[in-house]
């Protein structure tokens, strides 16, 4: 029996000690900026503490429970950056120690590539989770590190369809909280019950007809296409929990596209 025990531990060891390193962009990816947008509109945006992405807490509440590493890397830049510290204090999200953003002079795309390498080095993580958005440089760093890295999963909020950089098949797309959080769990990364609340909360704010509720589901001036919304709808009928939530969001996210 002793010997059927330690051969037990010895065979899901690996899986035990796995860890888990996730890294998010802050502007268009965790709180809305829009930052190709006017500058007053990005102003107005970035000193508002608020403009969380809804769904984004419950999935890093997740990514904490389950003692993920969890760094905020941003191509913002001191003294703004301070903005960002808030923004990730007043919403609660998790190891907020664990940000960094860009001196003045450094190119975002290096920065970021150089940033997450050293975390990955230093963590050794099994799991590796990026998050970013189309509207700037994530999607050329991730691919970057993609390129060394085994164990890499992206996600890209895809806001700009046609002033964006276009995302690679290598790269995962979401548009809201609850297509994400839908992602992370049939890969794995987040438990039923997360994937519930943050896509309960999504659909929620659907219903509410309150237009700064809704554009923290969708930005109104969010780039999409049909294709998108499938996209990352497919898999929504195999969901365990509530399908009629998803099919109300999907319905919602289609009616913007029109």
């Amino acid at each position: 029996m002793r010997f059927v025990f330690c051969s037990l531990i010895l065979l899901f060891a690996p899986l035990l000690s796995a860890k888990t390193l996730v890294v998010s962009d802050l502007d268009d990816t965790l709180r809305l900026t829009h930052r190709t947008g006017p500058l007053l509109e990005q102003i107005e945006n970035v000193t508002d503490p608020h403009m969380v992405f809804t769904g984004l807490p419950q999935i890093f509440k997740d990514f904490q429970d389950h003692q993920a590493t969890i760094a905020y890397v941003s191509g913002t830049v001191s003294p703004i950056s301070e903005f960002a510290a808030d923004f990730l204090s007043t919403n609660l999200f998790p190891q907020q120690e664990n940000f960094y953003f860009r001196g003045w002079f450094q190119s975002t795309v290096e920065f970021k590539i150089a940033t997450i390498q050293d975390l990955i080095n230093q963590e050794r993580p099994d799991d590796i989770i990026l998050l970013g958005d189309n509207g700037e440089d994530d999607v050329t760093a991730y691919d970057e590190l993609m390129k060394t890295n085994p164990h890499i999963t992206v996600y890209i909020h895809k806001l700009y369809e046609q002033s964006g950089k276009a995302v690679p098949s290598t790269q995962g797309i979401f548009i809201t909280g609850a297509d994400l959080a839908l992602q992370l769990f049939k890969h794995g990364q987040i438990s039923s019950q997360t994937a519930e609340e943050a896509i309960a909360a999504v659909a929620q704010d659907v219903e509410s007809n309150d237009s700064y509720k809704m554009d923290l589901v969708i930005p109104y001036w969010a780039e999409l296409t049909p294709e998108n919304v499938s996209e990352v709808f497919a898999e929504k009928t195999s969901f365990i929990g509530k399908t009629t939530e998803l099919s109300l969001i999907e319905a919602y996210a289609q009616s913007l596209t029109q």
